[in-house]
């Protein structure tokens, strides 16, 4: 299931745009293809651009699913980023969390990846 929710985000200190974003399967894939890494290996990224990676290709798959030309950038999205307010990031990062992948949500994958990390006793 993908996780889908609507925020109307600053760009600056006076105007919000709506953004959609779309947690799907092709997020996190254009993730791992960005960082060169496997799905089961996204917790090696740096958490600070994973969350903004995450942002920006979930809006990009937003406007793509809404038949939309693609206006976001990386670059805008990342200055747009640092100006949300923690309640939308919260509300954001909650559905981020929801999302599956292949029947498992990121975070179970995420756990799964880290037990099969930790030293064996």
């Amino acid at each position: 299931m993908d996780g889908i929710i609507i925020e109307r985000i600053p760009v600056n200190r006076l105007f919000r745009k709506r953004v959609k974003f779309h947690f799907g399967m092709w997020v996190w894939i254009s993730i791992a293809e960005k960082h060169e890494v496997f799905l089961d290996d996204l917790d090696k990224v740096d958490p600070e651009q994973l969350g903004i990676d995450a942002l920006f290709f979930a809006a990009q798959w937003g406007e793509y699913m809404d038949g939309k030309k693609r206006s976001v950038t990386y670059d805008k999205f990342a200055k747009w980023a640092e100006l949300i307010p923690a309640k939308q990031m919260t509300r954001i990062t909650k559905c981020m969390q929801e999302s599956r992948v292949g029947g498992k949500s990121i975070m179970q994958i995420a756990s799964e990846s880290k037990k099969k990390q930790a030293p064996k006793k």
